[in-house]
Parts: structure tokens; sequence; C-alpha cells
């Protein structure tokens, strides 16, 4: 596959456009308030009074196309970072940028998203509230289990591990050791429960669950193992160019075709619970984070997205779906509140079509427009980048908080003493995310850039 020997780039749009990401978080939750009651998830995400089906676009357009940029533009930067350190180095980044800021920051989240929640509710904090909180689990489709919005950095860390399981056996002769390791551990382990030679034997029960782990896990190492060899062996050959092209050419049908089908798959289950996993979200993420790793050997691509007329066609095809995708969503919601089932599966699929077309379309433009805008450091823009860690860390109880606490205010009426106006939807979303952001800011500059948890998301910062 064609590659780039230039590996001290720095990609600045790239940068810059992971910031911005990052920074949608806050408009992205701070818009549910104002249209969970519209949509029946008041029991999941508390309400404002005022619901706003702008501020429901606004979500929906984010929401489409914000998480597959992110794990995009993860497995371009790991494949840079891997390019640049050793596998160890890059092990030891990811533990250091990743793992222990979800160790750190879930707990965080754990405690306090429960209790934030309880006062979008009920309006009020208590001991007794926080204590009840505990018992109350949150059922956010959007979000994980205890970890939260830190799911991305949950998912991640299972990517990076498959990552470099598959690096490791790309080596042939890695691959066969773990072969045939995997393989004769499960014979020696049938010698066990079967009781030969000098292995004393388990119950039929035991030995019928170590048999089937046993099989299970050899399967697995021979399919990972077979599968990293082969790709490895079939890259190097023209065989492994021609997919490459075909891969990464300026019309994505590819990555579209492998979006849809796992959106199929998905269905509407979005949940991301540490445990069991949602495979199919999973792997719905995981395809644009390979599809950004293999992007780091085919980065023509890139060049060939800045061009002003792919520009132009990216985001006119990505309108034209993102606008269908609209359209089949509200005929589905009418079409299902008449009873009239006869023409769902049909809507259904176009809906599913558009929103994976739009997920990749819109996607790789705000690539190219990225990497065309910032050719070169910008100070700012830099800046802003370095604090979206932060900002996406903390934002969610901020923005949280502050939406339930304006709803309350509003709801008792001081909003309108204190101004003499009627609060609208769109007002209080404005002046929510406005603090939220300022308050993200500012934090990140004098409590956090200097400091050991600075240090910790980012490395040392200088200016």
């Amino acid at each position: 596959m064609p590659t780039n020997p230039d590996t001290h780039q720095r990609y600045h749009g790239l940068d810059g456009l992971r910031g911005f990401a990052m920074l949608l978080g806050i408009l992205l939750h701070g818009s549910l308030p104002y249209f969970s009651r519209m949509l029946g998830i008041e029991f999941i995400w508390p309400a404002d009074d005022d619901q706003s089906l702008p501020l429901l676009l606004v979500f929906d357009f984010i929401h489409v196309w914000r998480m597959p940029t992110f794990f995009l533009l993860a497995g371009f930067f790991s494949h840079l970072l891997l390019e640049r350190r050793t596998t160890k180095a890059f092990i030891a980044n990811r533990l250091m940028r990743i793992a222990v800021p979800l160790v750190i920051f879930g707990s965080l989240m754990a405690f306090l998203l429960p209790i934030i929640w309880i006062y979008g509710w009920k309006g009020s904090i208590s001991i007794e509230t926080m204590f009840s909180s505990f018992d109350k689990g949150l059922e956010l489709d959007s979000s994980g289990d205890l970890v939260g919005h830190l799911w991305f950095l949950y998912y991640l860390l299972i990517m990076y591990v498959g990552l470099i399981v598959f690096r490791f056996l790309a080596v042939l002769k890695r691959a066969l050791l773990a072969l045939s390791a995997a393989w004769i551990g499960f014979i020696i382990m049938m010698a066990y429960i079967s009781g030969l030679g000098p292995f004393p034997g388990v119950s039929l029960f035991v030995a019928f669950g170590f048999a089937i782990i046993g099989f299970i896990t050899a399967m697995s190492v021979t399919i990972l193992a077979l599968s990293a060899s082969t790709l490895s062996l079939v890259g190097r050959t023209s065989l492994g160019g021609w997919a490459a092209k075909s891969i990464y050419s300026r019309v994505p049908i590819l990555l579209i075709s492998s979006a849809v089908i796992l959106l199929v798959l998905r269905g509407v289950d979005e949940s991301k619970p540490v445990w069991p996993l949602n495979i199919p979200d999973l792997f719905y993420f995981a395809i644009f984070f390979l599809y950004g790793y293999g992007l780091w050997l085919n980065k023509n691509l890139i060049e060939n997205l800045k061009s002003s007329a792919t520009l132009i066609t990216l985001f006119i095809v990505s309108a034209a779906v993102y606008c269908a995708h609209l359209v089949s969503a509200g005929i589905l919601e009418e079409l299902r509140a008449g009873g009239k089932t006869e023409t769902i599966s049909l809507f259904e699929t176009v809906n599913i079509l558009a929103y994976g077309s739009a997920a990749v379309l819109i996607t790789l433009g705000f690539v190219g427009m990225f990497e065309a805008a910032i050719r070169g450091p910008v100070k700012w823009v830099r800046w802003l980048a370095d604090s979206s860690y932060w900002i996406y860390i903390i934002h969610l109880p901020l923005v949280a908080f502050f939406s339930f606490w304006v709803a309350h205010l509003d709801r008792d009426g001081w909003l309108r003493d204190l101004t003499g106006i009627n609060w609208a939807a769109e007002m209080k979303f404005t002046i929510v995310c406005l603090l939220t952001a300022a308050l993200g800011i500012i934090t990140y500059r004098y409590l956090v850039r200097y400091t050991p948890i600075g240090w910790l998301l980012n490395g040392r910062r200088g200016g």
C-alpha cells in the first residue's frame, strides 16, 4: 500500500477537527432536555417545559457524524503514533492518555451523574436524594453504564487492544507460534479433563464447560492469526494496492456499505454497557477507526478531499442524503403513529441507507474542509484543541446541571420575574452552552493546563 515517508508532518486541520468535534458535545447534550419530552424519553433525560424541534434537528445532525469522526481520527492518529514510536511506547502513551483518565473520571461520573439526574427530575438535592441516586440506575441510551459519556474512551481501549494483537499476529512467525500454542493448550486441556496420564480428570459438567471455552479460545486465536497474517501478506501484493485504492477513493462505497450493514445489525439499540458489550454498536464505530488507521497509509485521499470540487460534491451529496434521512424518519413516525405497518420496512431501509451515507460523507467532508482551511499552525486553534479533551470530560455533568437548574428556575417563574421575558428553549440552550463552554475554558486555563491533570491528558504544554 502507498506510504508517505514524512512521519513528522503535523496535521493541523485534523487537530482542529478533533477539537471542534469534542466541543460540539456541549451542544449535543445541551439540546437533549429541549426535546426529551417531545420524544417520550423524559425517563431517560429530564426535560425542560419548553420543547424545541430546531434543537432536535441540531442534536440529530451532530449525532450523525460526530462519533464516527472521533473514531476515524483516533485510528489515523494511532497509526501516526505507531509509526513515530515503538509499540511499547504506544501502549504506555495510550494507557496514560486514555486508560488512566477513564478510571479517574469514569469513577467521578459514576458518582456525579446519578445525583445530577435526580436533581433534574426532582428539582432538589439532599442527603436522601444522594443516597437514593445510587439505587436508581440511569437508562441513558447514548451513554455507557457507570462511565457515562466516557464510553468513547472505553471503546477506544478495546480497539487499541485489538489493534496491538492484530499487529503482533501480522508477522507470520508470530501467527504460527500463537496458533500452535493455542491448539497445544487445547489438547492439554482435553487431556486434563479426560483424566489422561497424570491428570486426575474432572466432572462431566465441568469438562463440558472447559472444552467449550478451550475450543472457542483456540478457534478465535486461529481466526485472528490467519486473518492478520493473510491481510499482511496480501497488503504487500498488487491485490492489496488495488483494494486500498478501492477503499480510499473519493467515492467511499465500501465504507458506506459497511456502515449501513452494521446499522442494520445494531437497529435502534445504541446502548453502551460496560458489559456485556453491544457488539454491533462497537463494530459500527470500529469500522471508522480501522478506516482512519488505513488512511495513514493512503494520505493521498486527504489531499484529494481538500480540493474544492471534491468538497462541494461531498457536501451537496451529504446534504441530500441527510435530508433523505430526515424525511424518511418523519414518515416513519407518522406511519407508526397511524398504525400503518405495511410500508414501515421500506422507509426503515431508506432511513438507514441515508443515515449511514450521511455519517460517512459528512465525516470525510469535514476532514477535507479542516485540512484545507488550516494548513499551518494556528495558536488559538491549537489551544482549543488542547482544551477540548478536558472540556469533553467535564462537559456532561456541567451542561446537564446547568440545563436542569435553568429549567427549574424557569418552572418556578424566577427567570420571568428577574428578566421580564419568557425564556424560549433556544434562549435557555444558548445560555447553558455558553456557560458550560466558558467554565470549561477557564478551568482548563487556570486549573488544568499547567497542572498534573493537564500533563496527564495532553502532556506538558507551554504558552
